[in-house]
């Protein structure tokens, strides 16, 4: 009688063990949606302008051009400029991970891995930005040094 017992709770404890292995949620899954994030819509917010006159050895050289990064943001397409490099991202999704705000689009087929930008909102008038790479293998994102925006429209 105790053999059966013990059988039978052996055989329940290993049920209800494995059935909970099988039924958890991951509570961390992201979910994306499509477009931009509503406070991004249709603006412009780009990084400070670079001074109009450099000193060098004393004297006061006018700058050729004013340089800076911004982005360009419409329903569902990022344009990301900067002196250095430009990038274009369409069909955009995006998910909010706590604080800051994680865009990924198709910018390339051939691509390795999704260019994204993070986004991290300080006010109505101000963020930070980081570009950089969502990989597809491993699933890992790399981002450049942030950039403090302000919105000019």
């Amino acid at each position: 009688m105790r053999l059966k017992k013990f059988k039978l709770f052996f055989l329940i404890g290993i049920g209800l063990s494995f059935s909970g292995v099988f039924l958890q949620t991951n509570a961390q899954a992201a979910t994306w949606h499509k477009g931009v994030p509503s406070f991004l819509k249709h603006s412009f917010y780009r990084t400070k302008l670079e001074p109009k006159y450099h000193i060098i050895d004393g004297k006061k050289y006018k700058t050729m051009s004013r340089l800076y990064e911004g982005i360009h943001t419409y329903k569902t397409t990022i344009k990301f400029s900067g002196h250095q490099y430009s990038m274009k991202l369409s069909n955009c999704k995006y998910t909010k991970k706590g604080t800051h705000f994680i865009i990924r689009g198709k910018f390339d087929k051939n691509a390795e891995g999704y260019p994204s930008l993070k986004v991290i909102k300080h006010s109505k008038k101000k963020l930070t930005v980081s570009s950089g790479t969502l990989y597809k293998h491993p699933s890992r994102i790399y981002y450049n040094e942030a950039d403090k925006m302000t919105k000019i429209k």
